[in-house]
């Protein structure tokens, strides 16, 4: 299938499909940012407000040894809806000044 990026809309993700949040942490990492549960160990995570509801939110921990299975596998696939996207670029261009 091959390792790939690509960038969609929230209503065209399919049910199911992972992301990874990162931990519940004071100050939050942005101040707008949701809590949930993760889905593989039970620990509390944080994410964007957009993110859609029927993905499955697990913590770091838990999915970069998927990711990396799925990567050895050529099998690794993305995906960002356009706020996050947007959000990634303006964080790179603030890094970047």
């Amino acid at each position: 299938m091959g390792n790939r990026i690509e960038i969609k809309n929230r209503k065209d993700i399919t049910p199911g499909t992972r992301i990874i949040c990162h931990p519940w942490s004071t100050p939050l990492l942005m101040p707008d940012n949701k809590r949930a549960v993760c889905s593989q160990c039970g620990c509390t995570i944080q994410h964007r407000p957009h993110v859609p509801d029927h993905l499955v939110k697990i913590c770091v921990e838990c999915g970069v040894p998927m990711m990396l299975a799925d990567a050895a596998g050529d099998d690794l696939h993305i995906v960002l809806t356009p706020e996050s996207a947007d959000e990634l670029h303006e964080h790179i261009k603030k890094q970047r000044n």
